[in-house]
């Protein structure tokens, strides 16, 4: 109800972090802080090595949005994007000795509306510039294509001018 009836009146995605002002019985707002901590390098590297399997993924990604063959990858848990409880740490400003509280709770709810309408910022939260994220499995690709262009294919048909000009009269 808090977020239905407008009491979230400030919440941004921050990287690692979600940072939120909410109404409450004060006369002044409630500062919200919940601190996501960065995804593991050894889990990004994982999930990049997944992603350059398929070309229409990395275009997914470049719009925002999960592809459909990755998803078990990008949720799995402990190995996926989302935080586990332990890597989530909440504040606020309130009195309420709640470990989460209410304003927490609704700024949860206003995060993950905003999360639907713009899937690329779990990127941003989780501390990865999904701009990197793409353009390193861009880097990787090409120096891939541009190894294998120095090698010679065998379709290629060698043989000169005059040569090619008879063989197809």
């Amino acid at each position: 109800s808090y977020v239905r009836n407008g009491a979230v009146l400030d919440l941004n995605i921050v990287p690692q972090a979600i940072d939120a002002k909410v109404a409450g019985s004060d006369y002044a707002p409630y500062t919200i802080r919940i601190k996501i901590e960065p995804l593991a390098k050894s889990v990004e590297q994982t999930l990049m090595k997944k992603s350059r399997l398929s070309l229409d993924s990395l275009q997914q990604l470049i719009t925002g949005e999960f592809p459909a063959e990755l998803k078990k990858d990008f949720f799995a848990e402990s190995k996926g994007l989302f935080p586990t409880p332990k890597a989530i740490k909440f504040s606020c400003s309130c009195p309420d000795s709640a470990r989460m509280c209410k304003h927490i709770a609704a700024t949860l709810y206003g995060a993950a509306a905003r999360l639907d309408e713009k899937p690329e910022l779990f990127f941003l939260l989780r501390g990865i510039k999904i701009e990197t994220f793409v353009g390193d499995m861009i880097k990787s690709e090409s120096k891939k294509l541009i190894k294998k262009s120095s090698q010679k294919s065998r379709r290629v048909i060698d043989v000169g001018d005059d040569e090619l000009s008879a063989m197809f009269g």
